[in-house]
């Protein structure tokens, strides 16, 4: 639960200090990427990437806890980086991606200490996951049988 609150409050700290993560902002993360003169720039666009994937993970699965709507999206995103990406979100993850991973190598190229950068946006993305997992096993009813974990489903 602790690993919960702590992935939500940096989540929220990281809302509050870039406004909302769009798929516009990302694409304005592809222009910054080539134009960061500095290593403090590069870590800057590293943050906001990350931002992206953690925000938007919260906003769509972790604040219903949905579990399997989650696995399915993180298929898609895993599957749409290595081929045509299937629907907006798995797109969006995948410029992110991208710009995540340009930004990288243009930083080390520059001899910057990327040692402490964030995860990437997909890594941001899995991580909440794996939250998410952690908290489903920890929350199974001892009435339900073995195996199966209750989710809950997202407001339509």
């Amino acid at each position: 639960m602790n690993k919960i609150i702590t992935f939500l409050s940096v989540a929220v700290v990281s809302l509050t200090l870039i406004g909302c993560a769009s798929t516009e902002g990302n694409r304005k993360e592809k222009s910054n990427t080539a134009n960061a003169d500095t290593c403090d720039e590069h870590e800057a666009i590293a943050n906001k990437s990350y931002n992206f994937g953690a925000m938007n993970f919260y906003k769509s699965y972790a604040i219903t806890s949905d579990l399997q709507g989650a696995q399915a999206q993180l298929f898609l995103i895993e599957n749409g980086l290595k081929e045509t990406p299937i629907g907006n979100f798995a797109v969006a993850y995948k410029s992110a991606e991208r710009s995540y991973d340009k930004n990288l190598s243009s930083a080390k190229a520059m001899g910057c200490d990327t040692s402490k950068y964030p995860p990437s946006p997909v890594d941001a993305f899995r991580k909440g996951v794996k939250i998410l997992e952690e908290k489903s096993k920890k929350d199974v009813s001892p009435t339900q049988p073995q195996g199966q974990v209750h989710f809950y489903s997202r407001p339509r």
